[in-house]
């Protein structure tokens, strides 16, 4: 009988170290898995596939850049309660840029985000209507107003925001500064980074 008892102990035992190795591998491998939180004003951020994801009134959103990396792009109060209390606006791009394909897909972005969370509805525009973009409308800061304001998506020698009336224009020198120019004015937009 007290070897029974043994050899009941000795297979429980060994049981017992089996699940604790499987348990134990188990949360390594999710610890392993799992990206570091970074914190910002409030908001939880993940890296995850190169991009950064916190969720925002209870839904993911998706950036490209950290909130750290777009901070020191000037943006005022003013312009963003511009865009965001307007129920329409303009966006228009160069055409003649070489960084079209980039404009494209910021507009196609900020299209969508702007109308899902904020019910600002795009119409898009070009500088010059050439090529494929003949039938879109010509749009230029002067159609700029207060409540139809303007996003201009420009080509320059600097990434940076500029802020000229009722006109937004969002200058980059690369296709890197298209994308971290959008997601600048989305972080002002949601309340990520306030603005001064």
């Amino acid at each position: 009988m007290r070897r029974k008892k043994q050899s009941n102990f000795k297979k429980n035992m060994l049981g017992f170290f089996i699940v604790m190795i499987m348990v134990l591998g188990g949360v390594g491998i999710f610890l392993g898995n799992a990206k570091p939180k970074e914190s910002y004003n409030g908001f939880d951020f993940v890296s995850l596939d190169g991009k950064w994801v916190t969720k925002i009134n209870d839904k993911p959103v998706t950036f490209n850049y950290h909130p750290n990396d777009v901070f020191g792009i000037a943006l005022s109060k003013q312009t963003i309660d511009r865009i965001k209390n307007a129920k329409m606006l303009f966006l228009t791009f160069d055409t003649d840029s070489e960084l079209v394909s980039d404009y494209e897909i910021a507009r196609m972005q900020l299209e969508t985000e702007l109308f899902t969370d904020f019910g600002v509805y795009i119409v898009t525009g070009v500088t010059e209507n050439s090529g494929s973009y003949a039938s879109f409308p010509r749009v230029s800061c002067l159609n700029a107003t207060n409540t139809l304001p303007v996003i201009y998506l420009k080509e320059g020698n600097e990434t940076k925001i500029i802020e000229a009336g009722n006109c937004l224009i969002l200058q980059s020198e690369n296709s890197l500064g298209v994308t971290k120019l959008k997601d600048r004015l989305l972080y002002g937009l949601y309340g990520v980074i306030d603005e001064g």
